[in-house]
């Protein structure tokens, strides 16, 4: 009697591995797009809030007579250092609660596209004339 011994793999048991291993770099593929764009996004806010601090830096040091300090709108200021254009602008407005302190109140505001879409961060600080 002779006896047949198999070793090996079939064809259809590769076929499936490579599928599902298709499957699984696709998969790959794809988290790494996504990881890609929050990341870029994540950057894009990052830089936003750095102008931000840097405007804010700016007014904390300002003169009390500085245009920059006047009651009103100022802006938008194009800033163009980054790969992106981010625009900002400010508005000074006077406190109206009764605290007997002299206190302007500024909404400093950086508004920026990518793919289409505006996107923008707003902070509100508050400084004492």
């Amino acid at each position: 009697m002779i006896h047949k011994t198999e070793s090996g793999f079939t064809l259809l048991e590769v076929l499936f591995a490579v599928a599902l291993l298709a499957m699984g770099l696709l998969g790959l593929g794809l988290m790494q797009g996504h990881f890609a764009e929050g990341n870029a996004r994540s950057r894009q806010i990052t830089r936003a809030t750095d102008i931000v601090a840097d405007k804010i830096e700016e007014l904390s040091n300002a003169d009390a007579s500085d245009g920059d300090l006047n009651i009103g709108n100022h802006g938008p200021v194009t800033i163009t250092e980054y790969s992106l254009d981010y625009d900002l602008s400010w508005t000074v407005t006077e406190d109206d609660t009764e605290t007997g302190e002299d206190i302007l109140v500024i909404d400093i505001e950086v508004d920026w596209t990518t793919g289409g879409q505006p996107h923008n961060i707003t902070f509100q600080w508050a400084r004492s004339t």
